[in-house]
Parts: C-alpha cells; structure tokens; sequence
C-alpha cells in the first residue's frame, strides 16, 4: 500500500517534500489540491503519514487519468499483469513516461513484485 511504502521511506530518513520530488508532484497541483496557498513543497511536512500517503494516491490517481500513451508505466503502477501482458506486446518494455519514468520504476517504487518480474524477463 502506499502508506505502507512511504513510512518505510520516512522511516529511512526520507522527507516528505523529498518523497514528493521523487513522484514529480508539481507546486500547482499542490496549491489547488489544498485549496489554499502554501510556503511551497515544505508544507508537506506539516502533514500527517496518512495525509501525505493520501495526497500521493490522489496524485498517481490523476496522472493515469492523463498518461494515456504511458499505458505501461500506469499498469505497472497497478500491477495489472494481464494489462502489462497486453501492453508489452505493441510498446517497448523501456518505453518512459513525461517525466521519463520507466514501467520498472514504478513497479520498483509501489512494490509490484510480479510485474517487476514480468518487466525483467523481458528486458528490463
């Protein structure tokens, strides 16, 4: 679960603006998410754990709304391994998103051990 991956990272020290940077959460979307300004990306840490794994599920939510064309990489986000098995026959398995994140990024970063898996036998 996401809550489950970022307190395994702020518990390695992480923060959770740098958290933020790793998934490319922009400023703006921030400020609208909140519905108020903030000092920047440091008010994340005046958020709670479950608040901040909250914005970050909303954030992913959003981005497979827009990735179209990054398939891939919103499947392996998922672990959808029947939608990752279709995906690969028409698309590079490298294939990047706009942010130039790879399917087996993101697979790495949410945990998704059997796409991961599927991702490597063929290539990554």
């Amino acid at each position: 679960s996401m809550l489950a991956y970022i307190d395994k990272r702020v518990s390695g020290g992480e923060s959770f603006q740098r958290i933020a940077d790793s998934f490319h959460v922009e400023l703006p979307w921030l400020t609208n998410r909140h519905g108020q300004t903030h000092e920047g990306m440091e008010s994340l840490e005046k958020l709670s754990l479950q608040d901040f794994a909250s914005l970050l599920e909303d954030w992913v939510s959003e981005r497979h709304e827009l990735c179209g064309g990054e398939a891939l990489c919103c499947a392996a986000i998922r672990g959808d391994i029947d939608e990752l098995t279709r995906l690969l026959l028409d698309n590079a398995w490298d294939a990047e998103d706009r942010f130039g994140i790879t399917a087996g990024e993101y697979a790495i970063y949410f945990q998704q051990v059997e796409a991961l898996e599927m991702l490597m036998k063929v290539g990554a």
